[in-house]
């Protein structure tokens, strides 16, 4: 039996190894439109931690559906950064909607036929070189029970790939590092103690304190 959360971060890992640095989550679930957000946390503060032979985790973004197609397709599609998109949808609407189902899976399946196929054309602003590399996931029908095992399935993929960067991804001295920083700043605010820090960094505290005289 196919381990799919294994062979979904194998194939991350393929990308993040050639030089693809993000990733850009798109559901076509409008419950799901916060999935993003919670992946973006999920992953950039478990595997953004520094290897000294390998790139690790990538910067996670993205958005819901067809709305996001008027904001940053055009650049998943005609851009020259490396993306790897990620689609997530559902096979049977909770509202049993067919129209409107019909309607997002064609948009979701097209979008990733299009990053694939590509479209050859003459005139160079219509042309597309497809070879666009995404990762399409689909699930019956959104319940707790499904949404319980779609973040067990990210959660482990994280891990595995924490594994094979031989990182641990359950530290996080990259945000203790800013608090411990504004906890110092924070004193600078009232004793106006500006000695230890870089010049930037006092140049704008001055800037602070002479706009609120």
């Amino acid at each position: 039996m196919m381990n799919t959360t294994i062979i979904h971060a194998i194939v991350e890992l393929f990308y993040s190894n050639n030089n693809y640095n993000n990733k850009c989550i798109v559901t076509y679930d409008q419950y799901l439109e916060k999935m993003y957000l919670y992946l973006q946390q999920a992953e950039m503060e478990s595997n953004g931690k520094y290897s000294k032979t390998m790139q690790t985790g990538m910067i996670i973004w993205g958005g819901t559906g067809t709305d996001v197609q008027h904001s940053f397709f055009q650049l998943l599609h005609q851009g020259t950064r490396e993306i790897l998109t990620e689609f997530l949808f559902h096979f049977k609407s909770l509202h049993d909607e067919k129209e409107h189902q019909n309607m997002l899976l064609s948009n979701c399946f097209a979008q990733s036929m299009a990053l694939m196929e590509g479209k050859k054309s003459q005139y160079e602003k219509d042309n597309f070189v497809g070879n666009k590399p995404s990762i399409t996931i689909g699930y019956s029908k959104l319940c707790p029970i499904t949404l319980g095992a779609l973040l067990a399935h990210y959660e482990h993929k994280i891990f595995v790939q924490g594994i094979y960067w031989q990182i641990n991804s359950f530290d996080q001295f990259g945000v203790t590092l800013g608090k411990n920083i504004a906890t110092n700043l924070l004193k600078s605010f009232n004793d106006k103690n500006v000695d230890e820090f870089d010049s930037s960094t006092k140049n704008l505290l001055k800037k602070v304190w002479e706009v609120n005289k």
